[in-house]
């Protein structure tokens, strides 16, 4: 698209029907749209200034872009990412306006779609109260950050000009990252036959989307190591559990599409980071939620919903936006517990991590917090083509893996 004007105007047209799509959703409160509305009409402007345009820029260059725009402006934590969120939502959904106009069908970024017919809206299980949840926002306020030199890593990794010479260059002013990179690269987890002794040849056998996935992991395992003395929820079970859902959903997305499989074990490693950064942040006050979910035997993100105004899914959601990663690596994280039936790679991915959680609950790796253990969601297993023997065979082979599972956590932890 060439003509900024058009551009803008047509950014400006959708919004109401942006607005009104969301409303549909479940996603955005009636209470909510004119203070969304007014938001992204600020966006526009300011693209209508800067002459940004979402069919030319990618989420992440708007991202980076808005964030500064809004922190000039003396906006910081929970308020400023919801906005980004907002309106990275907002740019997925101008692109497929803008696609339709063009008559070119939508299709996914990462992953085949797993129906070609137009699905029904998505209803979310637990809609966004914000009341509730701003009488907690100030713990939550400041989430954790990446280290700078994974900042550093992720940003050369998504630069298409990055050699690997760079990325080995950033490694050597980590000599922790560096080690455990090492470690990973000489477990289980890759089963390679040969000793691997140098940086340059792990970043090989990795590839640059494994490494990614290798450098968030040690990152945030450091960042959320610390577990409360005899309480059932423990860190360490915790990222054990998170493995074994990444392990299942990576070979999920391997058997729909051979070579697919990095983004989901990313999606499967985060989609419970919610419950990390609640525990993190609201301590004995969390912990007393995880006990009273065990005695009342019921799913733990409807006693958050109820308690904090805000479930583990968005919060999560929230915390991996804020490290910069697309929308393809936190839309699962935010829809894990309810899959639907949506064309495109985000909505296959979720139902991905859905069917792969239930697996790894299943298997028994690890404490997720969480009394119940369900079923996988029939939509979910309609939309992966799945059955319940294709489950039981992700559960055997999670069974049978238990030494990569153990091996990936212990070189990373």
């Amino acid at each position: 698209m060439t003509d900024d004007k058009s551009t803008n105007q047509l950014m400006r047209d959708l919004t109401s029907e942006f607005i009104e799509h969301e409303q549909l959703a479940g996603r955005l409160p009636v209470g909510m749209a004119r203070e969304a509305h007014d938001c992204l009409l600020e966006f526009s402007a300011w693209a209508t200034r800067l002459g940004v345009d979402p069919s030319q820029h990618s989420t992440g260059e708007t991202r980076a872009g808005y964030r500064g725009e809004l922190e000039s402006k003396g906006l910081r934590g929970a308020a400023l990412e919801e906005i980004l969120l907002l309106v990275c939502a907002f740019q997925d959904f101008f692109l497929e306006r803008y696609r339709e106009r063009r008559e070119r069908a939508p299709g996914p970024r990462d992953m085949p779609q797993a129906d070609a017919s137009p699905p029904p809206l998505p209803r979310d299980a637990s809609p966004f109260d914000r009341s509730r949840f701003e009488s907690i926002i100030g713990r939550l306020d400041e989430l954790p950050t990446l280290p700078i030199v994974a900042s550093r890593l992720l940003m050369a990794i998504e630069r298409p000009t990055t050699t690997l010479a760079d990325v080995e260059d950033i490694l050597h002013h980590d000599q922790v990252m560096a080690a455990k990179l090492l470690n990973l690269a000489n477990s289980a987890f890759f089963g390679v036959g040969q000793r691997v002794h140098s940086i340059n040849h792990a970043i090989l056998l990795m590839g640059l989307l494994s490494l990614r996935n290798v450098i968030l992991s040690a990152s945030v395992f450091e960042t959320f190591t610390t577990s409360p003395a005899g309480h059932r929820f423990s860190m360490r079970t915790f990222w054990v559990h998170s493995v074994a859902t990444a392990v299942a959903a990576r070979s999920i997305a391997e058997r729909l599409q051979p070579g697919g499989g990095e983004s989901a074990f990313l999606a499967g490693l985060f989609h419970d980071i919610g419950k990390a950064v609640l525990f993190h942040k609201l301590g004995g006050e969390y912990l007393a939620l995880v006990e009273k979910a065990h005695e009342q035997h019921r799913p733990i993100q409807d006693l958050e919903q109820e308690v904090l105004g805000v479930d583990h899914a968005r919060v999560g959601a929230w915390q991996v936006s804020s490290w910069g990663l697309p929308e393809l690596a936190w839309e699962p994280v935010r829809w894990h517990h309810c899959p639907q039936p949506r064309s495109g790679g985000k909505a296959l991915l979720t139902n991905i991590v859905h069917v792969a959680d239930c697996a790894a609950m299943r298997s028994r790796f690890g404490e997720w917090g969480d009394p119940v253990a369900p079923d996988p969601d029939p939509v979910a297993l309609g939309e992966l083509g799945f059955w319940g023997d294709d489950v039981d065979e992700v559960v055997a082979e999670l069974l049978s893996n238990e030494e990569t599972i153990v091996g990936f956590f212990g070189a990373m932890s």
